[in-house]
């Protein structure tokens, strides 16, 4: 198969594979046949399954450590002061909230009030 793939890329489209299968082992029986494609294409393939492996496991790790951080925030979370700390404080940090809002939806032309 990597031969076959190997001819794929370097000339056409194979359009009969049964008949190229046929031929390879007509050669082969006659010790003709030589695998010109075969060894590159399958260190390709071993290349890229190594790098896939590689991705998943940095992938893994990543998720791991987003994880265990979060674990580690619900755990142990760390307040955050509200200026004035009470209710106004509370409304105020809102309507600043509400005007950074209003804010940028101006700036893309779609301002809610």
């Amino acid at each position: 198969m990597d031969e076959m793939e190997g001819a794929n890329r370097r000339f056409h489209k194979v359009k009969s594979p049964v008949a190229w299968l046929n031929s390879v082992v007509k050669k082969y029986r006659d010790g003709e046949c030589i695998w010109a494609y075969a060894p590159v294409i399958a260190a390709e393939r071993i290349e890229l399954a190594k790098q896939a492996d590689a991705q998943q496991a940095q992938k893994e790790a990543s998720l791991k450590a987003f994880h265990e951080g979060s674990a580690n925030a619900v755990a142990n979370p760390v307040r955050v002061a509200v200026e004035g700390n009470g209710p106004l404080g509370k409304e105020a940090a809102r309507a600043k909230l509400l005007a950074l809002r209003n804010e940028r939806a101006a700036k893309v032309g779609m301002a809610k009030k």
